[in-house]
């Protein structure tokens, strides 16, 4: 399958592993958000995109760190109001790794990474690495040491999506809250899969919209 093809050749990985993960829907998200994640797929788009870090203090050695970044999750977390109180904070869960892709992607791009570094010419500059440690190689070992370590990164959606009610979705084709009147949401909450992209450009095109909406223009 052109998706798994496209997957195994950026990060390497056992092939029917792969396959195994990628047709299966995941729990807690609906047929039609998983059709647009299977429509990405197909459409061979960026998998993972990478961090890359140079530190070179006055008094230690210099460092290279390489993050890799999964750009399509699967998982899905949520995020409740409390109270009718605005400044109390929501109820958040995040349920990062519910889906046993987005780790398998993780551990078998920092494997990926780990290949990288170790062939010349950028291995010639480095003498040891630090973490994950020279031993920990295998997907099983690299995923235990990503569940201990990862990070999120800045590009925060989805919170408020655009779809149907029925499917979870928060505001509707005008941008306006379901069962409100006049309470409208122009922002990154609304995007319902992460482009494998910046989200900047995204969020331009939601204002626009918007814009357009709010003063009528075509």
């Amino acid at each position: 399958m052109k998706k798994v093809e496209s997957l195994q050749t950026t990060l390497g990985g056992n092939v029917s592993k792969l396959e195994s993960l990628l047709n299966a829907q995941p729990e807690g998200l609906s047929t039609e958000l998983w059709n647009l994640h299977q429509r990405l797929y197909e459409q061979e788009g960026p998998w993972v995109e990478g961090y890359i870090y140079l530190a070179s203090p006055a008094d230690g050695p210099s460092t290279l760190t390489w993050y890799p970044v999964n750009l399509h999750p699967l998982s899905r977390g949520y995020v409740h109001i409390v109270s009718s109180d605005g400044l109390e904070y929501p109820e958040i869960q995040y349920n990062f790794f519910q889906n046993p892709l987005d780790l398998y992607i993780m551990a078998a791009a920092a494997q990926r990474v780990q290949q990288i570094v170790s062939t010349p010419p950028i291995s010639d500059w480095i003498a040891a690495p630090v973490a994950p440690a020279a031993g920990v190689s295998s997907i099983d070992d690299l995923s235990e040491f990503i569940k201990e370590n990862f990070l999120y990164t800045n590009h925060i959606q989805g919170t408020a999506l655009l779809a149907p009610r029925e499917i979870g979705g928060v505001v509707d084709t005008n941008l306006k809250v379901y069962g409100t009147q006049n309470v409208y949401v122009v922002d990154a909450s609304v995007i319902p899969v992460q482009p494998a992209a910046h989200t900047q450009a995204t969020v331009y095109a939601l204002a626009e919209r918007a814009a357009g909406l709010f003063t009528g223009a075509k």
